[in-house]
């Protein structure tokens, strides 16, 4: 599955950019995406040159209170960031839930090309902890 995962998927640098040896180290399939998504929701927006409106708006919600207003925001940045930027997925479920001042993102996405499933969950701290 790993050599077919790459050849519907693709293989690429995951940003930023780390050189291990000399060379940039690729990735491919799942892994790839996973590291996309992670860039599209945590990248603030007019932060990208020549591509002003890349990236999600999830720093805005960093020091509000997780109430359910917010948490509804973030879910709909996520689903509007996603769906813009992330052509490759399709997605499932998305759910922002939040406990002791932490909010749960849970993504549900179907990988199109493959018609593989996946998921995880991203922890998102509304202040720094010591």
């Amino acid at each position: 599955m790993d050599n077919l995962s790459s050849i519907l998927l693709g293989k690429g640098p995951v940003f930023p950019i780390k050189i291990e040896d000399g060379t940039v180290p690729m990735d491919k399939g799942v892994t790839l995406i996973r590291h996309s998504i992670m860039n599209i929701l945590f990248f603030p927006k007019r932060f990208r040159f020549f591509m002003g409106h890349y990236g999600g708006k999830i720093e805005h919600y960093l020091e509000q209170p997780l109430d359910e207003v917010t948490l509804d925001l973030i879910r709909e940045s996520v689903i509007d960031s996603l769906a813009t930027f992330e052509k490759r997925i399709q997605l499932n479920q998305v759910e922002v839930k939040s406990e002791n001042d932490t909010a749960q993102l849970f993504l549900s996405y179907t990988i199109i090309k493959s018609n593989t499933r996946d998921s995880f969950i991203i922890p998102m701290y509304s202040r720094i902890r010591h």
